[in-house]
């Protein structure tokens, strides 16, 4: 990724890879086979500052566990990124949109720490100051909230799939938003 140029597809081969990943410049980071990214156990395990970056086809596991922190598999600080198709477990939140907007986020099966009570988990999908976005047909599980959407409006969240957690949708301060076929 550090050798990268802007707008390169960095392919990443079977196996598991060992620390977290910063992509602060437009790439597209595509698993082949599902290779494993396992975090270090503190902050998130990709962090996402560049736009219109891509990231799909990986399994993320292994973020810190400070939920003040927003310790995520996913971690999104910019806009007019795709993030698809892409396993998330032994995560406190599943993918963060913090301050970004015009994400694409499908796909992606999120499983939380089942081990911590709902109380210390985080969001499945955490969405805060992040309008216009479409959020489709993504599975999330063991979670405090499913979806946690405050101050976003103007979204998109169809299809999407949410067990075993605390609340469904947990949503606040988000006007326009459409909810179509969620379970």
């Amino acid at each position: 990724v550090r050798a990268a140029r802007v707008g390169d597809t960095v392919r990443i081969e079977p196996g598991i890879y060992a620390g977290d990943i910063t992509l602060d410049k437009t790439l597209l980071l595509e698993g082949v086979g599902k290779p494993v990214i396992r975090g270090t156990g503190h902050g998130s395990v990709v962090t996402v500052t560049a736009g219109r970056c891509i990231v799909r086809g990986l399994v993320v596991e292994h973020c810190g566990g400070d939920l003040q922190m927003e310790d995520s598999g996913i971690l999104l600080k910019s806009g007019d990124n795709r993030i698809e198709d892409n396993e998330l477990r032994d995560i406190l939140y599943g993918i963060y949109l913090f301050r970004s907007t015009h994400n694409m986020i499908r796909g992606n099966t999120i499983t939380g720490r089942r081990a911590l009570e709902e109380g210390e988990r985080g969001a499945g999908l955490h969405l805060w100051d992040s309008p216009d976005n479409q959020i489709e047909q993504n599975t999330i599980s063991w979670a405090r909230d499913g979806l946690y959407i405050q101050s976003s409006p103007g979204s998109t969240i169809r299809r999407n799939r949410i067990q075993n957690l605390r609340y469904g949708v947990h949503y606040m301060f988000s006007d326009r938003n459409d909810f179509e076929d969620n379970y």
